[in-house]
């Protein structure tokens, strides 16, 4: 047989879709979990050094990889059924001359679905039936020859588990990012990975069906439609935790050897103790335990975003009497040595450990955690005259980087769950401050999958309950915009036309004759305001009548929409979208504006006033600049105005720009200043703390110092051209770099004499043009 190891696309028929003894229609060993997992493994022989391996890979619903024992990654990245994502692997370096071993433990999610007060299923894990799929050739080292086919068929061994079991936290209401785990090592087998269990319980793989790509599907009992991966795999690396919070029944001192340098400790017979260990700072990953001995004693490992106080979690530094509850792992020792990490990676900033030894000592040899997330680099820099915004920088870059994994998340502990309303801010952040778009690129095609038969998006995608938030499917509109104005990628944008104009299209629908959208369906959260609470998070007025706010949302898409198909070639759409556009915000400015009060009404049935109901009609164009100034000068210092939360500010920022006022934007920092000095390393989902404390939402400054303060945007898409436009915001100076598809531009301005005086550093050939401030900075 001879082939280039390149010449052939993955999931042409020979690999197929398999799962354990009994098939994906019963489950043969049900151990009182509502999840499936089953074990999978080949044996092969590699003639001689200098082979070569690629494979492609996937399953429903996780999977974690092995060759030879070594544990290579878990996947695949979160899609939908019609976009089964499958991840490509070189793994040549795990070959070794002779025998070898490729290996999966894959846990299936399809039998249960989640639920916000029972839990259940990950709700951002899309999932139909138990099933696992491989695609790989083992080639010679020069690539000619076929060394023997590795797809999955019933050639592969497999093997239902026994060992896993999967429980609510009590301790963790509203947690949709799945249950936490008991595994019960006395059915655990040992050395699956590399071959070394060979109990003959293991049976041939039975198989479903040929894996197929939407270029090669016909007809196929399976719904998944095998599509490559569009990220890069997560970074993992491996971490030690910061110290002991508490430690009980354990010498203190022991404890820290243990947890800093991974000196082993002993616990005799009988014994129960607990111990707090604290990372140092939330973070995302897989808490390791290595342990020998023990047999019949219970670990029970419990994570918590930070300490509670009196029952409640706190952002105070506890420095004593703190006690962590959440979501909670476990494990029953045999008196094997083994290594427990769950099959899915947790969020923490402490973790508590209980342990009951049972009747033989137990050696707690070391524990670790290997952190997880995606693969980004700071590129950008930034510092000022303003010694808080390093500390403020820092807490947005890790804010960042643990609420993105396979995809954008508004939160690691409690959902996961990548909403369009959070991405459009992420995006930007990201891609100002890592220069990478690809994340963005991806949620903009998933909520572009995500449309329904009405042509609205959902609100949050991949998810397996829909939802849809009217503002929501707006701003993924923005975010379409906004990914090629920053990127240049038309091809990307134009994939999303058609859902664009259906989504516009359903909104058009409910406009009333005076061109305010009227009676929208669904929820109509904008922004979790105090006083916004019936229902949560929804504008006054919105909820049954017509609304001013989302109309002004619906009147900036309209543009942002009009210059994207006019690009794409479509005048006579944008035409409309523009003619429609001037229609609503006329309505706005006739039936929202209050003269006497100088503000926009959020709706025009009622006289209630919010920062957002004044941002967005500035934003879509409707208040004059004299207009929008005056109502800029109340942001922050209204109090009949209601406040926008740590989210809602970003809108507020923008308004500021728009109404150029953007030197107010010092002021509004004044929640992020004020979270600096409690406990917490990342920034929560609201100013008032109500549950996550970490939320990419709230990550808006590290846009604002890069584009705001030292000023850089693209002028043309793509940075094809720069407008350098600094904002001093009370500041002396301030330095930095933005890495952008250009190449990095490098800005430095500092106040002399009532002057800004302004350095650039740009790639060769790049057209930028630098703008100062109208406005006097003395």
């Amino acid at each position: 047989m001879h082939r280039s190891g390149t010449d052939q696309s993955p999931f042409t028929g020979e690999a197929l879709w398999i799962w354990g003894p009994g098939g994906n229609w019963q489950n043969k060993f049900n151990n009182g979990s509502p999840f499936r997992t089953c074990y999978f493994r080949k044996s092969f022989h590699v003639p001689a050094a200098g082979a070569k391996l690629t494979v492609h890979v996937s399953a429903d619903s996780r999977y974690t990889l092995f060759v030879n024992g070594i544990r290579i990654c878990c996947g695949p990245a979160k899609g939908d059924i019609a976009h089964q994502f499958y991840d490509t692997l070189v793994l040549d370096s795990y070959l070794k001359p002779g025998e070898n071993n490729i290996s999966a433990v894959v846990i299936c999610f399809s039998a249960t679905h989640p639920d916000y007060s029972k839990l259940g299923v990950p709700l951002s894990i899309m999932t139909a039936t138990p099933a696992f799929i491989l695609d790989g050739v083992l080639i010679d080292k020069d690539e000619e020859r076929i060394l023997e086919t590795l797809h999955t068929n019933s050639t592969w061994s497999s093997l239902s588990d026994r060992a896993y079991a999967h429980h609510r936290s009590e301790d963790a209401p509203g947690i949709v990012s799945g249950l936490g785990e008991d595994l019960d090592y006395e059915q655990y087998p040992l050395g699956w990975q590399n071959g070394t269990d060979t109990a003959n319980r293991w049976q041939p793989a039975v198989v479903l069906a040929a894996g197929v790509t939407r270029e090669t599907v016909m007809d196929s009992p399976l719904p998944f439609r095998l599509f490559p991966r569009m990220i890069p795999m997560m970074r993992e690396e491996t971490r030690r935790f910061a110290g002991v919070y508490r430690s009980d029944l354990i010498d203190r001192d022991e404890a820290e050897r243990w947890i800093r340098d991974g000196e082993a400790i002993s616990i005799p017979p009988g014994r129960k103790v607990s111990l707090i260990v604290d990372a140092g700072e939330l973070t995302t990953g897989y808490p390791i335990v290595n342990f020998q001995r023990g047999r019949g004693s219970l670990v029970t490992v419990t994570y918590s975003e930070a300490l509670y106080k009196d029952g409640c979690k706190t952002v105070e530094k506890v420095l004593e009497g703190g006690t962590v509850e959440g979501l909670y792992d476990s494990f029953q020792c045999d008196g094997r040595d083994h290594a427990y990490e769950p099959l899915h990676w947790r969020t923490f900033r402490y973790i508590r450990i209980d342990i009951a030894v049972g009747e033989e000592p137990l050696d707690i040899r070391d524990f670790f955690y290997r952190f997880v997330g995606y693969p980004m680099e700071l590129l950008a820099t930034f510092a000022s005259s303003d010694e808080r915004h390093s500390r403020l920088w820092e807490m947005t870059f890790r804010t960042l980087q643990l609420c993105c994994h396979e995809t954008f998340e508004d939160c690691p502990y409690y959902e996961q769950n990548q909403y369009s309303g959070d991405s459009q801010i992420v995006a930007l952040v990201m891609g100002y401050m890592t220069g990478d778009w690809r994340l963005a690129r991806q949620a903009v095609l998933l909520f572009n999958w995500s449309a329904d038969y009405e042509g609205i998006t959902k609100s949050r995608y991949p998810a397996r309950v829909p939802q849809v938030i009217p503002s929501w499917s707006l701003l993924w509109i923005v975010m379409v915009y906004e990914y090629w104005w920053h990127t240049g990628d038309i091809e990307t944008a134009a994939l999303c036309k058609n859902v664009i104009k259906s989504t516009l299209n359903w909104f058009e629908g409910f406009l009333s004759e005076r061109y305010l959208l009227n009676k929208l369906p669904y929820w109509k959260i904008v922004d979790w305001v105090k006083e916004w609470d019936n229902p949560p998070g929804s504008p006054p007025g919105a909820d049954g009548g017509e609304t001013g706010l989302i109309s002004a949302q619906y009147a900036h898409c309209l543009k942002l929409a009009a210059r994207l198909m006019d690009t794409l070639g479509q005048a006579d759409v944008a035409e409309h979208y523009n003619r429609l556009s001037g229609k609503i915000v006329d309505g706005i400015n006739r039936h929202c504006w209050d003269e006497s009060k100088g503000l926009y009404k959020d709706c025009p049935q009622l006289e209630t006033y919010s920062e957002l109901g004044n941002a967005w009609p500035i934003i879509a164009g409707c208040a004059s600049r004299e207009r929008a100034e005056a109502i800029g000068a109340q942001f922050n210092r209204n109090g009949s105005l209601a406040k926008s939360t740590l989210y809602g500010r970003y809108y507020v920022f923008r308004a500021l720009e728009a109404g150029r006022s953007y030197g107010k934007f010092a002021e509004l920092l004044d929640w992020w200043y004020l979270m600096m000095d409690s406990d917490l390393t990342t920034w929560p989902e609201e100013p008032w703390l109500a549950r996550s404390y970490c939320h990419a939402w709230s990550c808006s400054p590290g846009y604002e110092f890069l584009s705001g303060i030292l000023g850089v945007k693209p002028a043309a898409a793509g940075f094809e051209e720069v407008l350098i436009a600094p904002q001093p915001c009370g500041l002396n100076w301030a330095k930095g770099s933005v890495p952008t598809p250009k190449g990095r531009i490098d800005v430095a301005w500092e106040i002399v004499r009532n002057t800004v005086q302004v350095e650039v550093q740009a790639p060769e050939g790049l057209n930028y043009t630098i703008k100062l401030p109208e406005h006097s900075v003395g």
